[in-house]
């Protein structure tokens, strides 16, 4: 169990070391020298499930657009941590925040065939993203990774709403250069970007240069859940666009 997860490390963490290195950010930190160390830093490595790639399941990759809150407490939060910060999340449904919620619900429709194809029925008749959660007791946040296409935040930032973290403080084509190896790196089977702003086209050429490369991959594109609102998982998976 989990040797795709820890050669995916290994992998994403030569990547950033190499990123880190380029452009003068302290590795234990995550601290930008750019910026004299006070104002952004990068906060945590992706959170790869310890079951990614395993049992023969597809593989899928979330792409959300940034982490919104410091959560690394002045360094930065590594694989092992943010594993088990997320797939806590199983066990605590009540709390899970409806970005999470949404994201379960789409992992249960993909990999429905693997587990429960028999009970998907029941997910239609759920009227919120907690309930249809509660159904399964199979704790498939396990089997997927998550990434993010801003990678700093403003460091001891608390509040996730609002797009001030959304920028590319090292330029534009060479962060989305680190996202697309980063996807190369998890190779997934389906590849879901989490925000409506990807439909912008601005990222046009981003996408084409993603689906030269990655010609099996199958390619969504969805609203961000946290901001879809209490609305059916039915009614939010419906939302879901092939690219």
């Amino acid at each position: 169990m989990g040797g795709d997860m820890k050669k995916i490390e290994k992998k994403i963490k030569a990547l950033y070391r190499a990123f880190f290195i380029t452009n003068d950010i302290n590795p234990k930190t995550g601290e930008v020298k750019e910026y004299g160390f006070k104002t952004w830093k990068f906060a945590s490595y992706p959170f790869i499930g310890s079951n990614y790639g395993d049992k023969g399941c597809k593989k899928i990759l979330f792409v959300g657009l940034d982490l919104g809150k410091d959560e690394s407490r002045g360094r930065i939060l590594g694989f092992k941590e943010k594993r088990e910060v997320v797939e806590s999340m199983h066990n605590h449904i009540k709390t899970m925040n409806p970005n999470m919620s949404g994201t379960y619900i789409t992992s249960i429709y993909f990999l429905q065939n693997w587990f429960f194809s028999n009970r998907w029925g029941l997910i239609k008749k759920s009227r919120s993203y907690k309930e249809g959660v509660r159904i399964f007791n199979i704790n498939l946040l396990s089997f997927i990774a998550l990434i993010n296409l801003y990678k700093f935040v403003t460091k001891n930032r608390k509040r996730r709403s609002g797009g001030e973290n959304r920028k590319h403080i090292f330029g534009k084509e060479k962060e989305l250069q680190l996202l697309l190896d980063e996807i190369e790196v998890f190779n997934p089977d389906i590849l879901i970007f989490q925000s409506r702003d990807f439909l912008n086209q601005k990222y046009h050429c981003f996408f084409k240069e993603l689906k030269k490369a990655f010609k099996d991959m199958k390619l969504f594109i969805a609203p961000q859940p946290a901001y879809h609102g209490p609305r059916s998982p039915l009614h939010y998976l419906s939302r879901l666009k092939r690219k």
